[in-house]
């Protein structure tokens, strides 16, 4: 498979870059909305890593995050395309505005053939079934308040990396979602060791 510009701006291989890909395709094709704001696409891919971290101890994405204000967020995803102006092979985006950023498809019924489940294990198809229920029925692209304070509820990692950022007097704070890894039965000694495996690797497979 030939190299991307996402795969080549996020250093990660092309299989890894569609994976992203489609991922926030299958969001894009799932979703009543003709479009998307950047918001709930960063949010979205924050939430699968997320709920990696939570039912699996294990990473979505090969992709660093960090606390924001506003909630967790895929730093180098973001400066993808709100500094580089990168484009994806799947969807689009416009920039309307420094705060408007709009997703789409050119044509759902295309894109819809395009998607593939083959770059995703079968945990990883059960997460994105979920959260893209969720973001649907849940949260619904109606206020983008509502997924941020979603994300916020729903990361303890967040919450954690945002104190340390106000402590410091940061606007930004290096994250991942070790604290949220469901570790209530286990001993610890097995939680720490499942808490170091899991930062060493940035992908678990």
């Amino acid at each position: 498979m030939k190299e991307t510009m996402l795969s080549k701006y996020l250093n990660i291989s092309p299989i890894e870059a569609n994976k992203i890909e489609m991922a926030v395709l299958y969001l894009l094709i799932n979703c009543k909305k003709k479009f998307i704001f950047k918001t709930y696409i960063y949010k979205f891919i924050a939430s699968l890593e997320i709920e990696a971290a939570k039912k699996y101890a294990n990473h979505f994405f090969e992709m660093d995050f960090v606390a924001w204000e506003k909630g967790p967020v895929p730093i180098s995803f973001l400066n993808y395309v709100e500094k580089n102006k990168g484009k994806f092979l799947y969807f689009k985006y416009l920039i309307e505005d420094e705060t408007k950023t709009k997703f789409y498809l050119e044509d759902k019924k295309n894109n819809c053939k395009e998607f593939s489940w083959d770059y995703f294990l079968e945990e990883e198809t059960k997460i994105l079934k979920y959260i893209t229920t969720i973001f649907n029925e849940y949260l619904g692209f109606q206020k983008t308040n509502d997924v941020i304070e979603y994300t916020h509820y729903y990361s303890k990692s967040w919450q954690d990396a945002w104190k340390k950022a106000v402590k410091e007097r940061k606007k930004t704070y290096d994250l991942d979602f070790s604290l949220d890894i469901n570790t209530d039965e286990l001993d610890e000694s097995e939680k720490d060791e499942i808490i170091k495996l899991y930062k060493e690797s940035k992908y678990g497979n």
